[in-house]
């Protein structure tokens, strides 16, 4: 499912806080955020294993990875708050 995301990590500048990459974030969450099994921290996940610099991801990658993910728990909270998605229990 969240290779939905490719597209947006395989921009060079993904992680720069650029306002299309996050143009482009948004459009693939907007692909998989109301899917029953997607969870922001398991899409997290996907980014990391994507984007490692051998063993590991550079601090900066890491930052936005980690900026990603609270924008999507945000985006999840408010469509739960607003019965938009039911909440999986």
């Amino acid at each position: 499912m969240y290779e939905v995301f490719d597209d947006f990590l395989n921009t060079p500048t993904w992680f720069t806080n650029h306002p299309r990459d996050e143009e482009r974030f948004y459009q693939a969450l907007h692909r998989v955020i109301t899917k029953p099994d997607f969870q922001p921290d398991d899409m997290g996940e996907y980014f990391s294993q994507r984007v490692s610099e051998g063993k590991r991801v550079s601090a900066k990658k890491q930052e936005a990875i980690e900026k990603y993910v609270v924008m999507a728990e945000t985006i999840l909270d408010y469509l739960h708050a607003t019965a938009s998605i039911p909440l999986m229990e």
